[in-house]
């Protein structure tokens, strides 16, 4: 069986198909990273590009503020639950309308 898979793929047929595959994937490679999709963006706010490492810095931020008003540690999923990344994205909408307006 491994035989027949290898008489196969050294055909110019199965070369053909290989090159077109990986010359595919390279324009699309090429592509993707020309409209923005290659980096760590995660979301754009009012035209500011907010990266993954920025909202996880201002998730933990209102976490930690969350658990000193309930006096306890709590799991990053329950705060999810409990919407705390839902407070951290309106957070980022206020302070986008807030320069939109130059306060």
């Amino acid at each position: 069986m491994l035989e027949v898979l290898r008489q196969g793929a050294s055909s110019w047929f199965a070369k053909i198909l290989m090159g077109l595959l990986v010359v595919s994937f390279g324009v699309w490679g090429v592509r993707y990273s020309d409209i923005g999709g290659g980096g760590t963006t995660l979301l754009q706010v009012g035209g500011q590009n907010i990266t993954t490492e920025q909202y996880q810095r201002l998730f933990g931020t209102e976490l930690r503020k969350f658990e000193l008003q309930a006096h306890q540690t709590i799991p990053a999923q329950t705060a999810h639950q409990l919407g705390l990344d839902q407070q951290v994205f309106s957070g980022l909408l206020v302070d986008a309308h807030a320069r939109d307006l130059n306060l």
